[in-house]
């Protein structure tokens, strides 16, 4: 993962762009694209971070999910779901014994927290 960081060059007087040139499409000469790897560090505190803020909004089944991402769905029994939600979507129920256990299981309303990201976005966004 990484951020992009994005610069544009505008034509100006004394290589200034003023107010009015930035109006302009004919003055732009230049945009610069760069992009900045997380170290894993970073990139684990950066998720807790996400993790705690949707924590701490407490999302449950039938609320719209803000984020395309891989969420957990919690119940009585702990985490017992894992599946991709899309942004603006409502969140969907969950399992009600884990995932790995094979034995029958009902559906039920949930608590969903953020898991990690999504790499299967529609919308571009991950």
């Amino acid at each position: 993962m990484y951020d992009i960081y994005v610069d544009f060059d505008y034509l100006g007087k004394d290589d200034a762009p003023h107010h009015t040139s930035l109006r302009d499409p004919e003055n732009l000469r230049a945009i610069h694209f760069n992009r900045r790897y997380l170290t894993p560090e970073q990139l684990d505190d950066r998720r807790a971070a996400r993790r705690h803020q949707y924590g701490m909004m407490d999302l449950r089944t039938g609320m719209l999910c803000p984020e395309t991402a891989i969420w957990e769905g919690w119940t009585e029994n702990g985490p017992t779901d894992a599946t991709v939600v899309y942004a603006g979507r409502l969140f969907p129920t969950a399992r009600n014994v884990p995932y790995q256990n094979p034995a029958p299981y009902e559906w039920v309303n949930a608590r969903w927290m953020w898991l990690r990201e999504s790499l299967r976005d529609p919308g571009g966004e991950s």
